[in-house]
């Protein structure tokens, strides 16, 4: 049986105690990134760490999970294997963000916080701008491939060019 995460987490306490914790949440219960998806189905796999590093609490992170998205070439479904790893360190206020190590992203909270929302929020940062299939799966795109180029040469010469009546006019 797959382990769920928890939803409330104080990520403060989690992170002075060191924790780690790895489970599964269902993508059907992330609203945001279902706008982006074909279907609800699957579930995001996270592995967390929680832990300090001098005075800067973080949460780092690994989530992966293959979702289904429109591709855009065809239009069919198409599957998307949506990856990635982060390194967030907890804030509570906007000045301590100007102070934070490069390697850090901030994450603003007061330490009890929805922790599906931060998976959530990066894996909308993961998904790929445009949803293509690994194959060209375009019908357009196999139909001119099947046209040889010699061919298509011939139909260009052999259309009338519609701006041939303007040539007279002048």
């Amino acid at each position: 049986m797959q382990s769920r995460l928890p939803e409330y987490c104080d990520l403060y306490q989690l992170a002075d105690k060191s924790a780690t914790m790895s489970g599964y949440w269902p993508v059907a219960k992330m609203p945001r990134l279902l706008t982006m998806l074909a279907a609800d189905g699957g579930e995001v796999k996270a592995e967390l760490e929680f832990g300090r590093d001098g005075r800067i609490r973080f949460i780092k992170g690994i989530v992966s999970v293959d979702v289904e998205m429109q591709c855009q070439r065809c239009l069919d479904s198409t599957t998307v294997s949506l990856n990635t790893e982060f390194l967030l360190a907890l804030v509570d206020n906007e000045s301590q963000i100007g102070r934070l190590p490069e390697q850090y992203e901030a994450l603003m909270t007061e330490g009890r916080h929805y922790l599906p929302d931060v998976i959530e929020d990066e894996l909308i940062l993961a998904v790929p701008i445009i949803a293509t299939h690994d194959s060209d799966c375009s019908d357009y795109v196999k139909e001119f491939e099947a046209v040889p180029a010699e061919h298509q040469q011939e139909e260009a010469v052999k259309k009338p060019n519609p701006f041939a009546v303007l040539k007279d006019l002048l």
